[in-house]
């Protein structure tokens, strides 16, 4: 058997957990070999790379240590966002310096594209090592996160002009010269800064709202958008709780129950009561950049495909029925073509954004 590629794309998606957050995937074909595997299966190709271990047969790394070395191939190392970001383990000072380590080696191939979003991008640029690294990163993460439904907005010019497939394959699919998507994210998305706009390419933007709250001194926004204050929170909630227990036995009931366990109260800050806003902000930030690395390219995202909840924008259809196809099969085009043919009303707009979202994040809904 072959240990040579034949598609012109090889796809490392890089994730040891078994549900991650983003479900986006890309799907094999005659162009794309897309593989899966765990950090652990990532840092054997530092052997490969080296020459000092010529005995590994896993296939998957075979194929990605021959791709390297294919200049003609298109190398995407896709960090997937997941639980493993936060993993103890792989955010111990020596296993992470490795991982940065290899990345180092890996940039300095032809045709290779590091791909983080939300999580990953926190995992690998909060931490960012000048000194294994080699140069400052031109991109911080800030110090807020956001959640729920946003709209990003982009040229199609820039989407073009992006390193990335799934950048391109969105253009691709607009008539308009100005495309917006309105996104559905996670709690605690994470958000980047650019601050060395000579570097970086900002490719779209987005728009949501931050809320400041009514609460107890301790509901500071710091608190309630930063995963890292967490458990210092659910401390200060603890001891709260506590000094307050008694004092509290004649307050409304429902009113302190929101208060007793740190998941409720979370729960009251994700749908807080009007009379508890004093403050709602709108706040602008990159969503899709690009910045160079020695030979390679580094493409960031503060969220994931998987979370389209609607396009608004005019969709090429002959487009969106070629990508569907392309990446679901022929067969798949029957389907494609009902949605089409719909009447044009609210309904055939959800109906395409659904398939729009599916294309880009290689996945079917269920």
């Amino acid at each position: 058997m072959s240990n040579k590629m034949t598609q012109n794309k090889c796809i490392i998606g890089i994730c040891s957990s078994n549900s991650p957050y983003d479900t986006s995937i890309f799907q094999n074909n005659e162009n794309v070999f897309y593989t899966q595997i765990s950090y652990e299966k990532l840092l054997e190709l530092e052997s490969l790379i080296d020459n000092s271990s010529k005995n590994i047969t896993d296939m998957n790394i075979l194929f990605i240590k021959n791709s390297l070395e294919d200049s003609k191939v298109e190398k995407i190392f896709r960090f997937i966002c997941s639980s493993d970001c936060s993993n103890k383990t792989y955010n111990e000072y020596e296993f992470k310096n490795k991982i940065y380590r290899l990345i180092k080696k890996i940039s300095n191939y032809k045709n290779v594209i590091f791909d983080l979003a939300d999580h990953s991008m926190e995992y690998i640029i909060k931490d960012w090592d000048d000194s294994v690294m080699g140069n400052k990163c031109p991109i911080e993460i800030e110090n807020f996160t956001i959640s729920g439904p946003f709209n990003m907005i982009a040229k199609k010019e820039d989407l073009m002009k992006s390193k990335h497939i799934s950048l391109k394959k969105i253009a691709e699919l607009s008539k308009d010269d100005e495309i917006n998507i309105n996104f559905n994210n996670m709690p605690s998305t994470k958000v980047f800064k650019i601050v060395d706009k000579r570097k970086v390419f900002k490719i779209s933007e987005g728009n949501s709202e931050i809320f400041k709250f009514k609460t107890p001194e301790i509901f500071s926004q710091k608190d309630y958008n930063s995963d890292e204050d967490q458990n210092l929170l659910d401390k200060k909630l603890e001891n709260q709780n506590k000094g307050k227990k008694n004092k509290n036995k004649n307050k409304n009931k429902n009113n302190n129950e929101d208060f007793e366990t740190p998941k409720k109260k979370i729960k009251r800050l994700g749908a807080p009561y009007p009379n508890e806003v004093l403050e709602k902000k709108d706040i602008k930030y990159p969503v899709h950049c690009e910045f160079k690395y020695n030979k390679s390219i580094f493409v960031i995202s503060s969220t994931h495909w998987c979370n389209i909840n609607k396009v608004d924008f005019n969709v090429n259809e002959d487009s969106l029925r070629r990508e569907y196809t392309n990446t679901f099969g022929q067969e798949s085009q029957y389907e494609v073509d009902n949605i089409l043919n719909l009447p044009n009303n609210e309904f055939k707009i959800n109906s395409i954004s659904k398939l729009v979202r599916e294309v880009s994040s290689g996945r079917k809904q269920k």
